[in-house]
């Protein structure tokens, strides 16, 4: 099974592809996207944004979906119809996957227990490709029930690979 996960911000999308199998978890990619910032522009973004999504969901053969909801902070309007556009590119693409659309404290009250977000940012990878990991085995755990991926021994292992 793939997990896409998700991670909207002002100015880019982490993105995150977790394989889970009966003899565990690996995070198979891991990168950033460009958060579309002019709907003027709007049709050639979205469409690249569209192009990658469905060549991720290729290569992989997507089972589940999770997608941070984007709640910013401040004076961020422009920015929140942006990032909708883009998670309902993504919704509309993967149907009839399954798509999970959560609040960031929803994932990290449950995440931070196993992995203390604030001291492991910019560690690893940027902030934005780590909360979409994270995401990812959150996901898991929740449709799974499963929440043993959060074992101190699977978390070194998780986050050794991916250096």
């Amino acid at each position: 099974m793939h997990i896409l996960a998700l991670d909207p911000g002002t100015r880019n999308f982490g993105v995150a592809v977790l394989h889970v199998s009966g003899t565990g978890a690996r995070v198979e990619s891991w990168h950033l996207t460009n958060t579309m910032w002019d709907l003027k522009q709007g049709g050639s973004q979205g469409h690249a944004f569209a192009n990658e999504i469905e060549q991720i969901t290729r290569k992989h053969a997507i089972s589940l979906v999770i997608c941070e909801r984007f709640q910013p902070r401040g004076r961020c309007h422009r920015i929140i119809e942006n990032v909708n556009i883009m998670i309902g590119i993504v919704m509309q693409l993967v149907t009839p996957v399954p798509v999970m659309l959560v609040t960031a404290a929803t994932w990290k009250n449950r995440v931070n227990k196993w992995l203390p977000l604030n001291d492991s940012y910019g560690r690893v990878c940027s902030p934005h490709q780590l909360d979409a990991i994270c995401m990812s085995l959150y996901c898991w755990g929740v449709h799974s029930g499963d929440f043993s991926m959060f074992s101190p021994r699977n978390r070194a292992r998780i986050i050794n690979n991916l250096g």
